[in-house]
């Protein structure tokens, strides 16, 4: 991916994953994190990677939570300019979860811990774990995108919850960064495709089935 300026790779990260929240449809969910990973590994600097992980949430968070702005004005009576102010504020405290991970992946990383296809699967784990783990006022959950459009992947949540739905959608990223890697190599970006394509096709087949088979609501 190449960007006259490096910096656009977590812009477009925060924007692809801030218009795939609800009340988006999940349109980028699957590949919304890869511009930011990129960035991450042409980093030699930890300041870069923190500093990208907080412009990215920023971004995203000023996307799907701008009802802060009202709340504030409305319920804590704060004038429009003040509102403002604390939207700002919240959205760059809000979901620290990606600079978080963006430090444990760094540092693994500068230890030579892991490379290669190593990495990106580190950088993933590193992102889902600290988004469940992480303690926030208002959680960001990538699984509510998928009810709200009903796609029958959400029925997963039966069994793993809206959290760990979260989670596989961030991990499903990995799959597409490596098709990405390999976007010159068509035998070995259509061998990933496919073969990203027909699991998702079964996850969606398998919630029509546990949707079929849950019982229906009293009338």
């Amino acid at each position: 991916m190449s960007l006259k300026t490096p910096w656009l790779l977590p812009i477009l990260s925060g924007i692809l994953i801030g218009t795939s929240y609800i009340p988006f449809p999940p349109w980028a969910s699957l590949f919304a994190f890869i511009p930011l990973w990129i960035f991450w590994e042409q980093q030699t600097r930890l300041r870069n990677v923190i500093l990208s992980g907080i412009l990215a949430t920023f971004v995203f968070t000023l996307i799907g939570f701008n009802w802060v702005a009202y709340l504030l004005h409305e319920f804590a009576h704060l004038p429009w300019f003040v509102a403002i102010l604390g939207m700002l504020l919240f959205a760059l405290i809000a979901h620290l979860f990606v600079p978080v991970a963006g430090i444990l992946w760094f540092i693994g990383y500068k230890q030579k811990l892991y490379t290669g296809w190593q990495s990106i699967l580190v950088m993933s784990l590193f992102t889902a774990l600290s988004l469940w783990i992480l303690p926030m006022l208002f959680k960001w959950n990538f699984g509510y995108a998928w009810y709200g459009v009903q796609m029958p992947v959400y029925q997963l949540a039966e069994y793993i919850g809206f959290s760990g739905l979260s989670m596989l959608t961030i991990l499903a990223n990995v799959p597409l960064y490596f098709a990405w890697q390999n976007r010159h190599d068509k035998a070995v970006r259509k061998k990933i495709l496919l073969r990203f394509i027909t699991v998702f096709m079964m996850l969606n087949a398998f919630g029509l089935s546990t949707k079929a088979f849950l019982p229906k609501p009293d009338t």
